[in-house]
């Protein structure tokens, strides 16, 4: 899951045991790692686009 509100990302894998691992990602030095496609991506690059000031809470 990726928040729309600041660099945090949640992740939750299923091993082949049938257990959940959570992992938690946050600020845009983060690098999320999808193992299961070879995949790596900086949380900053996620966020490109998003501008954090215009957003209204």
């Amino acid at each position: 899951m990726i928040d729309q509100y600041s660099f945090t990302v949640e992740q939750f894998v299923k091993q082949a045991e049938g257990q959940w691992i959570f992992k938690e990602y946050e600020g845009e030095d983060a690098v999320l790692i999808l193992n299961s496609i070879d995949f790596q991506i900086a949380l900053r690059d996620i966020y490109e686009r998003v501008d954090f000031e215009l957003i209204e809470e």
